[in-house]
């Protein structure tokens, strides 16, 4: 019986100590938290480039020619078949 009413001590002592911590913890998860949001330069670095490399490509006369080719043969395969391929 002893062996049980220490189990159940050590057990609520554990249980005190654990939530005496949260508090702590809480605010530390939070602060790292608030430093993982604030921290995007890296994001906002591959999004200008994301968006310069569409604007390079999106400009590029070589793509229209592309895409302009790529019409042709599609038109000529609904020539050939009836209908066209997947774009």
């Amino acid at each position: 019986m002893r062996d049980f009413a220490v189990r159940i001590q050590n057990a609520v002592a554990r249980e005190n100590a654990f939530r005496a911590d949260l508090p702590q913890q809480l605010a530390q998860a939070q602060q790292e938290l608030k430093r993982a949001r604030d921290d995007t330069a890296s994001k906002d670095e591959a999004d200008a480039r994301l968006s310069q490399l569409r604007a390079r490509h999106r400009d590029d006369p070589r793509l229209r020619e592309a895409q302009k080719a790529l019409e042709r043969a599609r038109e000529r395969w609904r020539a050939l078949t009836g209908h066209l391929p997947p774009a």
